[in-house]
């Protein structure tokens, strides 16, 4: 017996339906817990480390099509790019945060909490990216 595409087709549909859920619920149950100070700054914390990650798209994309085709460095040289750049981004957070303690007064310490947020998840999308092509 073999899987059909119209199968993973709404297992795939399904999976991003339940995260979507799984979001929204999650973000009500921070936003009662939090005060509207704290629930701001927790979102600039989010925005700003995806303002960041995205520029590892560019050797996000091209590493696992390299990967596809058996140039087995490419995953080395991703996630060494990675690393430096995940240590350059942290550097600009840190600077970004300062200047929003500048303008809000408050919330610099809470904000130096996020740089593991944007290093790890600027790792988990470079290997969800080459995970894609190893197993899709």
């Amino acid at each position: 017996m073999s899987i059909r595409l119209r199968y993973s087709t709404i297992i795939n549909y399904g999976s991003l339906l339940y995260r979507i859920i799984i979001s929204i619920g999650f973000v009500i149950i921070i936003a009662r817990r939090l005060k509207v100070e704290e629930f701001g700054l927790w979102g600039i914390i989010f925005s700003l480390s995806s303002m960041l990650i995205a520029f590892s798209a560019f050797w996000n994309w091209w590493a696992p099509r390299f990967y596809a085709r058996k140039y087995t460095e490419a995953v080395g040289t991703a996630l060494a790019l990675t690393l430096g750049f995940s240590i350059l981004s942290s550097v600009i957070y840190v600077v970004l945060s300062y200047i929003e303690y500048l303008i809000l007064g408050w919330g610099f310490e809470l904000m130096l909490l996020g740089i593991p947020l944007l290093v790890l998840r600027m790792f988990e999308n470079t290997l969800i990216m080459i995970s894609n092509v190893t197993k899709p």
